[in-house]
């Protein structure tokens, strides 16, 4: 099996429009069959790397889903959509999350260096050459396909962390790297969980009875796993923000200055969003070199990144009547600070990156460019549902239905 294979190889609008289309008609069936891991996925959605990066947006999902079927029906489809906001919502209020997971992850590194003998396990892992060959076969498929079935995603986490007793942070580095829907929040919050860092003192145990049962005999790892693990212990979450950052009024749609508009990547849908109909002079965006250093991506979620960019830009050209740039990948920075006195602005607009490397990119270059005004947008969905995602995901979920029929 090849990427082709599980319909990812179209980072554009068109392409997760085509995927949505092929969903919706087994949306109704999504309750029933989504914990099942077959070749090629055939039971879920796959949009999640078009919706991390907003080439899809979640209430369009979720409006369609609820349009193909009964909302009785699409219901559980409608919360999996939403446990994504929720994630991020959880992490732009405790920011030093992320932070510390980067710090931890740094020192870790140096500690399973590839010559020391720790470093022959994490390879051993991460080459899919451990043994047990459920788990090697994950392994390999998120290497080859760069995307893995959800409740695979979690049987490979609590193997790694119970079994094979690797650290958490580098199984989260390890899916972060070559996934196609690799996301700050979900991604790190998801394997806190699995630890039982996350709802503290609850972790996930994979049970080989359950690995065969959801992928149909395929696999099954009797004696092979460790079933009786404690949780991991870790400090209380650091207290919640009152809420995300409230942003400064937008300079008005019909502005006597010149502004340009800053695609970044988790926000690939300009021409619908609070931006839309605004004048804009020059648009710029790219895909840094920084990024996919810092955090050592595959060459395959680059391309796709890179590809995603490229279509947001040439669809934004076309709905603000403007000329795109790309800034190129070797010193974005630069490119950036280029662009915007090229062109002779007096401001950037930005749709409002969540806690994550965008985020940390744009904070930094603004730091050494003060004199450059960014004025930041943020979508309704994220305004309305990240505030709620205070404690646990079922209070969050206990106000979904009145939150949505506001959104959707």
């Amino acid at each position: 099996m090849n990427i082709t294979d599980i319909h990812l190889d179209e980072p554009t609008r068109a392409g997760a429009l085509r995927q949505l289309a092929d969903f919706l008609p087994k949306a109704g069936a999504y309750a029933e069959n989504r914990n099942f891991d077959e070749p090629g996925h055939p039971q879920v959605s796959r949009l999640s790397p078009y919706i991390g990066r907003r080439l899809i947006t979640e209430a369009e999902v979720v409006s369609a889903a609820r349009e193909a079927c009964s909302p009785s029906k699409v219901e559980k489809f409608v919360q999996e959509v939403a446990w994504r906001t929720y994630w991020k919502g959880w992490l732009e209020l405790r920011p030093s999350v992320w932070a510390q997971y980067l710090d931890e992850l740094g020192t870790l590194k140096e500690t399973y260096a590839p010559e020391s003998v720790r470093g022959r396990t994490l390879s051993a892992a991460e080459e899919g050459k451990t043994g047990i060959e459920c788990f090697d076969h994950w392994a390999k498929e998120l290497v080859q396909n760069n995307y893995l079935h959800n409740h695979s995603r979690m049987w490979f986490a609590s193997i790694w962390i119970f079994t094979l007793k690797l650290p958490w942070q580098l199984g989260a580095d390890f899916f972060y790297r070559h996934l196609l829907d690799g996301d700050a929040a979900s991604n790190t919050l998801s394997w806190r969980w699995v630890a039982g860092l996350q709802t503290l003192g609850k972790h996930y145990i994979a049970r080989s009875g359950n690995i065969a049962r959801f992928t149909n005999g395929r696999f099954e790892p009797s004696g092979q796993l460790n079933e009786d693990a404690e949780p991991m212990e870790g400090p209380p979450h650091p207290p919640a923000k009152d809420g995300p950052a409230p942003l400064e009024p937008l300079p008005p749609v019909k502005s006597d200055k010149r502004l340009g508009l800053l695609i970044l990547g988790d926000d690939l849908y300009l021409e619908n969003s609070p931006l839309a109909a605004h004048a804009i002079q020059a648009i710029a965006g790219g895909w840094p070199s920084e990024l996919a250093e810092t955090h050592r991506l595959s060459q395959a979620v680059s391309a796709f990144n890179t590809k995603a960019l490229e279509d947001a830009g040439a669809r934004a050209a076309k709905h603000f009547n403007a000329a795109y740039t790309p800034l190129g990948s070797s010193d974005w920075r630069a490119a950036l600070h280029a662009w915007y006195a090229q062109n002779k602005l007096n401001g950037i607009l930005v749709m409002a990156p969540a806690t994550g490397p965008w985020k940390s990119l744009l904070e930094d270059y603004h730091k050494t460019h003060p004199e450059q005004p960014i004025h930041f947008a943020r979508r309704a969905w994220d305004t309305a549902l990240w505030p709620h995602a205070r404690a646990g995901f079922f209070k969050f979920k206990s106000k979904l239905p009145a939150l949505l029929g506001e959104l959707c």
